[in-house]
């Protein structure tokens, strides 16, 4: 019974990385998007999934708005700049929290695939955050954030 009590408090404290992730980059201002991935799922692994591909949903309309931004303001040629950090930032991303996983599973054993989750979830929301102040120099001209 205490086993089953440790791993639900771990899920719980862990998972709700990712529910409080969704509920601040929902879309419509709502907490209906985390609420529909914790009621549409079986598990666990289908929630995190859910937010997962909510999270990459976000990232690539933040991106493709940003690209849209850079063609209608004539910097077609910065789109090549554009996509090489993308790429970069996914692989890094990738190795940084693979990295996390193989750390935390010796300790935390299965437990560690949602320290993996929470990583994504974390470094992806700062990606968004990071290509919304690119996104807003390019638009308002502001570089302030740079000064």
């Amino acid at each position: 019974m205490f086993s089953r009590f440790a791993g639900l408090t771990l899920v719980i404290l862990f998972g709700m990385g990712n529910v409080a992730y969704s509920n601040e980059t929902s879309g419509s201002g709502s907490n209906d998007t985390s609420k529909s991935c914790e009621d549409s799922a079986r598990n666990m692994a289908e929630v995190y999934q859910c937010l997962e591909d909510q999270r990459a949903l976000d990232l690539t309309n933040i991106f493709d708005e940003l690209s849209e931004q850079l063609l209608s303001a004539g910097l077609s040629d910065k789109l090549q700049f554009l996509q090489s950090s993308q790429n970069a930032w996914t692989a890094d991303t990738k190795l940084y929290c693979h990295t996390l996983l193989q750390i935390a599973q010796p300790k935390l054993g299965l437990y560690a695939n949602d320290i993996q989750s929470n990583c994504f979830g974390e470094l992806t929301h700062r990606r968004i955050q990071d290509l919304s102040l690119l996104l807003n120099a390019l638009i308002d001209e502001n570089f302030e954030h740079w000064q």
